[in-house]
C-alpha cells in the first residue's frame, strides 16, 4: 500500500490534472472545468478521511470521480488539441487545482503512513483517480 501511494503521490506532484462526468463537453476550456471540479470534490473526499471506516466510505467516491476524470479525457481529446489560446486559459485553472490536490494528497499519505488501515480501507480507488491526471494535463495544461 505503501508504494501505491508512493506512485500515486509522484503522479500527482510530476505528471497531471482531473474534472466531472465528461459529457456534453464542448471546449477545452469546459473540459478544465469539470476537471477542476472533479478534483475539488476529491478534496472534499480526501478531508473527510478521519479513520478506517470514513476511507472506506470514500473508495467508492474516489472511484466515481476516476471515471469522470476518464470520461472527459475522452471528451478533451474528441476535441483534437487545443489551440494556443484555449491552452492559455486551461493551463492556470489546471496548475493551480493540480497544485491544491497534491497538497492535499500529501496529507493523506501522512495519514496513512500513520494509520495503514486507511491505506487498506481505500485500496487502489485514489491511484485509479490519479492514474486519469497525466492525459488530461497534456491535453489542457497543467
Amino acid at each position: 500500500m505503501r508504494n501505491i501511494l508512493a506512485l500515486a503521490l509522484l503522479c500527482v506532484v510530476g505528471c497531471g490534472d482531473g474534472g466531472s462526468g465528461g459529457g456534453g463537453i464542448g471546449s477545452h476550456e469546459e473540459a478544465a472545468d469539470e476537471v477542476v471540479r472533479a478534483l475539488k470534490d476529491a478534496e472534499g473526499v480526501l478531508d473527510d478521511i478521519k479513520d478506517t471506516a470514513s476511507a472506506a466510505a470514500a473508495k467508492g467516491k474516489l472511484e466515481a470521480i476516476a471515471k469522470r476524470l476518464q470520461g472527459i479525457a475522452a471528451s478533451a481529446e474528441k476535441l483534437g488539441p487545443p489551440s494556443d489560446a484555449a491552452y492559455g486559459k486551461t493551463e492556470p485553472k489546471m496548475h493551480q487545482a493540480i497544485a491544491s490536490f497534491g497538497a492535499k494528497t500529501m496529507a493523506q499519505f501522512d495519514l496513512v503512513m500513520a494509520n495503514p488501515e486507511i491505506g487498506k480501507a481505500l485500496g487502489t480507488s485514489l491511484a485509479e483517480l490519479q492514474q486519469q491526471l497525466p492525459k488530461l494535463r497534456v491535453m489542457l495544461g497543467g
